[in-house]
């Protein structure tokens, strides 16, 4: 099936993340990364969504590639993504262990409930890691406010973020894509305001069709 325009940007996107390693290599590999996968909705069951399970699979394939790396998983719970006693994160700590990524590598859980609290709650630990680089994994709808947000929250680290938005397929795709470009183009110009005018975006909820 031909990809989107929006898809294709992701393909870029993810090709450059490629790029940038390989010609990083020496840089990044001194360092201790983090490979950083946000929530997405799971149902009432726990199953993830296919954004969540798409993301995971690109965490996956970076790690195998990256095995002395780190994982950390984003999602606590709400009402938008996650009903389930067990945090989000857990159910994406299960399919990855189940594809392979090592147990050890995973780190303690970001149990956030949205963008916002994914970069605030994650900064501690990837600080306490002494992490020099982290990729972050979402998906292509979310890139550019995640891209947004991260980079406000680690603007006082040496912490180096690259970011990978994976395509979304939206014959696949369970909750109402359209609606949700639309909300994270809205969002991203609420946040862009509020930072124009000085005031701190931490902490503060934006409604969603989902909460990421």
């Amino acid at each position: 099936m031909p990809y989107n325009s929006d898809q294709r940007s992701a393909l870029i996107l993810a090709y450059a993340l490629d790029v940038a390693l390989e010609m990083n290599t020496e840089t990044v590999m001194q360092n201790r990364g983090i490979i950083m996968v946000l929530g997405s909705p799971n149902d009432k069951r726990g199953n993830l969504f296919i954004a969540a399970l798409t993301r995971c699979e690109q965490a996956i394939t970076l790690w195998r590639d990256n095995r002395d790396w780190s994982v950390l998983l984003t999602g606590g719970y709400g009402k938008h993504f996650n009903t389930t006693p067990k945090p989000h994160a857990q159910y994406l700590k299960e399919h990855l262990i189940g594809h392979g990524v090592s147990a050890e590598k995973i780190l303690e859980f970001a149990e956030s409930r949205n963008t916002l609290e994914d970069a605030s709650l994650s900064k501690p630990i990837v600080e306490s890691q002494g992490a020099g680089a982290v990729v972050v994994i979402t998906s292509d709808y979310h890139l550019d406010r995640a891209r947004f947000v991260f980079s406000k929250e680690f603007a006082d680290t040496p912490v180096s973020l690259l970011f990978i938005g994976v395509p979304t397929d939206e014959d696949r795709c369970e909750f109402d894509l359209a609606s949700q470009k639309e909300h994270e183009r809205r969002a991203l110009r609420e946040l862009r305001a509020k930072h124009n005018a000085e005031q701190p975006i931490a902490g503060q909820r934006l409604k969603a069709p989902f909460e990421e």
